[in-house]
C-alpha cells in the first residue's frame, strides 16, 4: 500500500463515520455502541433492532450518508463491498 493511500485511509477513518462498512453500522444500530472511553454500564447509543424493523435500519444508514461529503461516502462505500448490511435480520 503507497504511504499516501495509507494517509488517507487512517485520516478518513478518523474524521468518517462512514470508516464502517454498511454491516457494521447496521449493528450500531441494531445492537447499540459503546465508546471505548465510556467506562460505565450504558451504551454510549441506545440499541434500536427491537424498535425498528431491518428496512427502518438500513434507512437511518441511507440517511446518515446523506450528511457526508462524496469523499467520506465513497471511502465507505468501498468499506462496505464486501461488508453489507444485512437484508433482512437473521
Amino acid at each position: 500500500m503507497r504511504v499516501a493511500s495509507f494517509q488517507r485511509r487512517r485520516t478518513m477513518q478518523k474524521v468518517t463515520p462512514g470508516g464502517n462498512s454498511d454491516a457494521a453500522l447496521y449493528e450500531m444500530v441494531s445492537k447499540g455502541w459503546r465508546d471505548p472511553f465510556n467506562k460505565s454500564k450504558r451504551l454510549t447509543m441506545p440499541a434500536f433492532g427491537g424498535e425498528m424493523s431491518p428496512a427502518q435500519i438500513r434507512a437511518v444508514i441511507g440517511y446518515l450518508k446523506t450528511l457526508w461529503t462524496p469523499e467520506q461516502r465513497q471511502f465507505q462505500s468501498e468499506e462496505t463491498r464486501d461488508h453489507p448490511a444485512p437484508s433482512r435480520m437473521p
